[in-house]
């Protein structure tokens, strides 16, 4: 819950050729963490509502750490890309969504994006610059919206196969140590996560979420009585100060 992820269990999978490593999909959420952290920092300062300053911030720190990059952090989690590429992407992406009435969504936009990823994310020297071009690409191909079927119509199973994938390879690598070839590897933990994010779809998130509006008058009833008994604290705070007053 506060990002210190632990990827490994005593003697579960120590004898594969990738170790040890039980969830290493969960190495995203520290930069989660610090995406969400950003965003109160920025809102708290006042400088969310300015989307083009934000915007202008995170190009800054693109530019400083690529053309600076003794100031890189080592980020390097079990799997994936630099972590600062993720947070970057984020600000990035905030920015577009911020400043959507102003951002053209185009065909061209987007191949030009997707040539400018491809030459950043390809120099380490520059990876840094790949955020923005990766944030319009995913907004780009999220807004599609294509038509959906019926498999997945009013439902979201993309949880349930980042929760489950990993753990299902590693598993799959186990039990069939003939068969670890990285296709048959990924057909059958793609299949098999579908089948386990969709039970986890019906039995456990969707149930959740359909509660959302109740958790969130609770929560908001409990901040509105906090509210309500730290301006009576003050009150009285105000009446006793001068109440001392008056006696002296």
């Amino acid at each position: 819950m506060v990002g210190d992820i632990h990827y490994q269990l005593p003697g579960v999978f120590d004898t594969l050729p990738t170790p040890r490593f039980v969830n290493a999909q969960l190495w995203t959420i520290p930069y989660e963490l610090a995406c969400y952290t950003a965003i109160v920092v920025l809102a708290l300062l006042g400088i969310a509502k300015r989307p083009i300053l934000v915007f202008a911030i995170t190009f800054t720190g693109v530019l400083v750490i690529t053309f600076l990059p003794q100031l890189r952090l080592c980020d390097l989690p079990p799997y994936g890309p630099l972590g600062g590429l993720l947070v970057f992407s984020f600000l990035f992406g905030a920015s577009l969504y911020a400043m959507r009435r102003h951002v053209a969504l185009s065909l061209s936009l987007f191949l030009m994006s997707a040539l400018a990823y491809w030459v950043f994310v390809t120099n380490l020297n520059f990876i840094y610059l790949s955020t923005l071009p990766a944030a319009y690409i995913t907004v780009f191909l999220g807004l599609q919206d294509p038509p959906k079927t019926l498999f997945i119509r009013g439902a979201d199973y993309s949880y349930g196969i980042y929760l489950y994938g990993f753990p299902l390879q590693q598993t799959i690598v186990y039990l069939f140590p003939s068969f670890r070839i990285w296709y048959v590897n990924a057909l059958s933990s793609v299949a098999l996560a579908l089948v386990l994010a969709y039970l986890s779809w019906t039995l456990v998130e969707s149930r959740v979420l359909s509660k959302r509006k109740l958790i969130v008058s609770f929560v908001s009833s409990q901040v509105g009585r906090l509210s309500s008994a730290w301006e009576r604290s003050e009150r009285i705070a105000a009446q006793v100060g001068r109440a001392f007053r008056d006696v002296d």
